[in-house]
Parts: C-alpha cells; structure tokens; sequence
C-alpha cells in the first residue's frame, strides 16, 4: 500500500524539478506533555517553490513524529502532503500520502 502511495506522489509531480527552497525552521510541530512527562513531539516543515521545467510550482508538507510514547510505531514520517501552487501561493491541488488528520 506505502509502494503504491509514493508511486501516486511521483507521478502528481508534472515535469523534472529544476529548483527549490530547502526548509529553513522545522515549520512549526507540537509537543505534548503529562505530568511533566514528554509524550510526543513532532515537527511539520515544508519545501517550497518546487519549480519543474514546464512551470508548474509545488510546495511538499510533511509531518515527523520525534517521539510517540502513546505508539511507538507512529515515530518517524506521518504524512506527506504535496500541492500544486499558483501565483498567489494558494493551493490548487493536493495529495495526501499516510495518515493526515
């Protein structure tokens, strides 16, 4: 099903990338805390101004779990979530791979 997925995430992409911005800061994220403890923290940052050789411009999102202590399994990349971006940097369509709430 994740082969399939990326595959999906592959061909939304129109054309051969010729730039971009790698991320600058994590993006924002969150952090939950009980009793004093670290249940999880994650980080969300973004790669912008995806330019391909026939013009289109994408932006890539993505979620990272640092730590999960509710499920561990959930630890590492969660979602990626690529869109296609006009002028205005406004989303005109999207794709989703993983678990996006």
């Amino acid at each position: 099903m994740i082969d399939e997925q990326i595959q999906k995430a592959f061909e939304f992409i129109d054309g051969e990338i010729i730039s971009y911005e790698l991320p600058t800061s994590t993006g924002g994220g969150g952090r939950v805390v009980e009793e004093g403890k670290l249940m999880s923290e994650n980080i969300s940052p973004q790669i912008k101004n995806i330019e391909t050789d026939i013009g289109k411009i994408y932006r890539i999102s993505f979620q990272y779990f640092l730590t999960f202590e509710y499920d561990e399994d959930v630890v590492g990349v969660r979602f990626i979530h690529i869109s296609i971006i006009n002028e205005n940097n406004l989303s005109l369509e999207s794709l989703t791979i993983g678990y996006s709430p």
